[in-house]
This record gives structure tokens, C-alpha cells and sequence, in this order.
């Protein structure tokens, strides 16, 4: 691939996550690669994940961007978020697998239901989202302590108000 090519395809990565950014998207991974492949951007708001492959044209004369995403490509990329969705949401027939459990499950069919890249990809991003939510809890519980060592010390009594 030429130099102009990858130039522009890194501008057209840029301003794909500044949009998303500006839509309130929080950018988890960039170009992320395995030996399989790899996909431009994973972003994530309000609990949602979004897998975005970027194409940039200059123009209209080779097709649109959207007619240049193959349908191998496609069908990879949706075939690990749909089966995420399906196995944590809750269906009428039954409830919503626990996500690690529903993770667990597409990990044991890398390879043979599922692209590998992806599967490790799905893997980390929740992997991830896990830690900011143990480290929130931890600051609440930290927030809220605080707030009990003040009342105690406030009320003169040594005990809560």
C-alpha cells in the first residue's frame, strides 16, 4: 500500500473516532490486531460496544465506503457481537446469561463458531469494563466511609447521628 494511502486511511481512522467521540463514545482500541486481522476502532458508550471498520475514499469513483467492506469481513465482525447480545440479554424464554458466563461461551467456540481475533477482542474489551466498574464501586465504598468518619467525629458522640 502506498504511503498517500495509509495516510489517508489514518486521517479517515482520526476523524472516525473524533466523531464518535463527539457522540459520546469512549474509544477503547485503536487498530487492534491479532494474527488473524484486525479492526480500526471498539468503542463503548453507556454499556453498548461498537466495532467499527473505517473506510476512506476520496471520491465515489471506485464505490461508496460502505460497498468496499466485504461480506466475510461483515459477517466475522457480526457474527461475535450478535451472539453477545444473544446469550447476555434477557429473551422471553429465559433470562440473560451473567456476561462473564455469556464470554465464557464464545471463547469455547473460537475457531470453529466464531473468528479467534474477535472472540479475544470481545474478551479484553469486557475484561476492561470490569476494572472501571471495580474501581468505581471501590471509590464509592471509600466516598461513603469518609462520610461516616465525618458524621462520628461531627456529633461529638463517637457514634452516627
Amino acid at each position: 500500500m502506498t504511503r498517500r494511502r495509509l495516510r489517508l486511511g489514518a486521517l479517515g481512522e482520526r476523524l472516525a473516532a473524533a466523531h464518535l467521540e463527539s457522540k459520546g463514545y469512549r474509544i477503547l482500541h485503536r487498530n487492534w490486531r491479532c494474527r488473524e486481522g484486525e479492526v480500526d476502532l471498539v468503542a463503548e458508550r453507556d454499556g453498548c460496544l461498537v466495532f467499527v471498520e473505517v473506510r476512506t475514499r476520496r471520491g465515489e469513483a471506485h464505490g461508496s465506503p460502505e460497498e468496499s467492506v466485504t461480506a466475510a469481513k461483515a459477517a466475522r465482525l457480526l457474527a461475535v457481537a450478535e451472539a453477545f447480545d444473544a446469550l447476555s440479554s434477557a429473551r422471553p424464554h429465559r433470562a440473560g446469561l451473567e456476561i462473564d458466563e455469556a464470554v465464557r461461551i464464545i471463547e469455547s467456540e473460537a475457531g470453529k463458531q466464531f473468528d479467534p481475533r474477535f472472540t479475544k477482542l470481545l474478551a479484553d474489551v469486557v475484561q476492561q469494563q470490569r476494572q472501571r466498574w471495580l474501581t468505581r464501586i471501590e471509590r464509592a465504598r471509600a466516598e461513603l466511609q469518609r462520610g461516616d468518619a465525618v458524621s462520628s467525629a461531627g456529633n461529638g458522640s463517637g457514634q452516627r447521628p
